[in-house]
């Protein structure tokens, strides 16, 4: 019977580790604009805001990404740029600026 007691607060802890998508995307969101926006509560929130509509869903390799560079601002930027928006084109020569 014991045994019947400690299955289900297991079953139970292993359920609440599960985090909902919107749970994720707000973390992910949260330490991104740790490190690039203003501190202020305003900046921060208008930066969640913004992440949320350009990142979301955020998908498991951007997320692990965040998590393990969220200490150091620089490498989010570096290493995390394409796994949380995917390759960045090459700029086009023909655009203003490029010699020709």
């Amino acid at each position: 019977m014991r045994w019947i007691a400690w299955g289900t607060c297991l079953v139970l802890a292993l359920a609440g580790c599960d985090r909902s998508q919107e749970a994720v995307d707000t973390q992910s969101c949260s330490l991104l604009c740790q490190c690039f926006a203003d501190p202020t509560d305003e900046a921060q929130a208008e930066c969640v805001g913004g992440c949320l509509s350009d990142l979301a869903p955020v998908d498991q390799a951007c997320q692990l990404c965040i998590s393990e560079n969220a200490d150091r601002c620089a490498a989010l930027e570096g290493r995390c740029l394409e796994p949380c928006v995917g390759p960045q084109p090459d700029p086009d020569p023909t655009e203003e600026g490029f010699p020709q």
